[in-house]
C-alpha cells in the first residue's frame, strides 16, 4: 500500500514528513453484495492538512504476482483525522 500526498511539490521536508506520520490500520478485504473491496483507516497524526490524498493498495495472487492495483481518495484530510477508505475490486 502507497500513501499518496497529490497536488504541488513540498517547498520543503515538512510534507514528506506529515505523510509519513499517516498511520494505516485494519486494512483488509471486505466482501459486500457484488463486490468485494479494500477497506481500512488512515489516521493524519501529523500537524499538516492535505489537500487531496490517495491511497493506493496493490492486489496480489497466492504466488505473489501483482494482478491489479485498486485506490480511493479523500479531499481536505486535516490534523487528527481518521478516514475510512473503501476501494472496489474488479479482479477475479
Amino acid at each position: 500500500m502507497t500513501i499518496q500526498n497529490e497536488g504541488k511539490p513540498p517547498k520543503s521536508n515538512q510534507a514528506r514528513e506529515a505523510a509519513e506520520a499517516l498511520v494505516a490500520t485494519d486494512v483488509t478485504i471486505t466482501q459486500k453484495p457484488l463486490l468485494r473491496y479494500a477497506t481500512g483507516s488512515i489516521t493524519n497524526s501529523s500537524d499538516h492538512r492535505f489537500s487531496y490524498l490517495v491511497v493506493k493498495i496493490e492486489l496480489f495472487d497466492g504466488s505473489g504476482t501483482v494482478v491489479g492495483d485498486v485506490a480511493d481518495a479523500v479531499l481536505d484530510f486535516g490534523p487528527g483525522q481518521t478516514w475510512n477508505f473503501e476501494a472496489g475490486i474488479s479482479v477475479s
